[in-house]
């Protein structure tokens, strides 16, 4: 039996090669995105998942997220959290299921089990009536239906600009807040 390879087979061979060490490289792009995530703790991923939170069988809250990570600390059910890290929004429902204020944030993480979920990254809550509350984290409590915060706040009204250094606490409609380190607010008449 005789061999005869050209130039042309010589290059068809050394493509096969290389398309074969390129995908079994771990660094591959095609490899790398069916591969699990290198975090032992991430139990399972879901994309484009709503949430809907109820008290006394009406519907009170209803949370998108981009993505959410199930994590595990340990081996029992309590020690599930759920990471929202590809943003979240949060529509408070009224009694007619209508959105009274919303919340829209980078990321969100709650505990299974626990009535608390930390909101934090570019955190801007808006209430029925236009105004506005800016931080970097919040906190809020689904069995009380109320939002608080430790950090720095900003709030925008239809007249002024509040700043509150030590934070707030509001119920979950965003209508009656208590700020905490008021350091001064600024006249905008109207216009913000």
């Amino acid at each position: 039996m005789h061999l005869n390879i050209t130039l042309r087979h010589t290059w068809i061979v050394f493509l096969a090669a290389g398309l074969l060490l390129a995908c079994s490289t771990p660094n591959s792009i095609s490899e790398s995105f069916f591969l699990p995530e290198a975090d032992d703790s991430i139990r399972s991923s879901s994309y484009g998942v709503t949430y809907y939170f109820s008290d006394s069988a009406r519907v009170t809250a209803r949370m998108v997220a981009g993505r959410v990570r199930e994590k595990s600390a340990g081996g029992s059910t309590s020690d599930i959290s759920y990471l929202m890290d590809q943003g979240v929004e949060i529509y408070f429902l009224d009694r007619r299921g209508q959105a009274h204020s919303t919340l829209k944030a980078e990321e969100g993480f709650m505990g299974r089990g626990r009535s608390t979920a930390e909101i934090r990254g570019n955190v801007r809550m808006v209430n029925e009536t236009g105004e506005t509350l800016e931080t970097e984290l919040l906190y809020w409590d689904q069995r009380k239906d109320s939002i608080y915060t430790p950090a720095p706040v900003r709030i925008k009204t239809r007249t002024k600009t509040i700043y509150a250094d030590r934070g707030l606490r509001s119920n979950a409609a965003f209508t009656a807040y208590f700020l905490f380190g008021i350091r001064g607010d600024l006249e905008t008449n109207g216009a913000f």
